[in-house]
């Protein structure tokens, strides 16, 4: 580049969207994501909705086991949530910092924010599709999801957004404490279980 020339710095919602399709790419390459991000939800819905639910409808009938998988899907799509906001973010933060990634970040002219706010979107993006993945099977299951008016979708949005940043809240203080990426994944399963 020609040095005469200023440096132009980069809008913050293209940084922002730069670092969340990168952190997007690495959490998706990753087969642990894969697993235990969308398998391990989805197999817990499976193992619970074929050993521990049939006593519902022992109890209530079909439609209280309709409910029953409802519920257990909605919850088990929350585990899955923070499963991906707790454990794959902490680990792709704490392979950034160990890798001293932040050291050449900050040398740039790069906003600390942006950095965060595309690794949270990148986070959010994945955990939906892990929440969704176990709504999907609970559907083919039999699981009875009901609405009731336009504050149900606003609490449905709402406690998946707050798992969301409970998850990415836990993971950034495990990081901060703790150097080894290795031990960071085991702190943050033991947190999540």
């Amino acid at each position: 580049r020609d040095v005469s020339t200023p440096a132009v710095r980069v809008p913050w919602h293209r940084q922002t969207k730069a670092f969340a399709l990168r952190n997007l790419r690495a959490t998706l390459r990753t087969k642990a994501t894969i697993i235990w991000g969308f398998g391990f939800p989805a197999f817990w819905y499976l193992l619970s909705s074929l050993i521990f639910l049939p006593d519902a409808e022992a109890v209530g009938g079909a439609a209280n086991l309709a409910d029953v998988k409802g519920a257990t899907a909605v919850s088990l799509g929350l585990f899955g949530v923070l499963t991906v906001t707790l454990v794959a973010f902490a680990g792709g933060l704490s392979a950034d910092l160990t890798e001293k990634r932040y050291r050449k970040l900050r040398s740039l002219p790069i906003s600390p924010t942006a950095d965060f706010a595309g690794r949270f979107l990148a986070g959010v993006a994945v955990a939906a599709v892990s929440y969704l993945l176990v709504i999907v099977v609970g559907f083919f299951d039999g699981a009875d999801y009901a609405l009731r008016g336009p504050g149900s979708v606003a609490v449905v949005v709402g406690s998946f957004l707050l798992f969301s940043a409970v998850g990415v809240s836990v993971a950034v203080a495990v990081t901060w404490v703790v150097n080894d990426p290795e031990v960071v994944i085991g702190i943050t399963n033991a947190i999540l279980l």
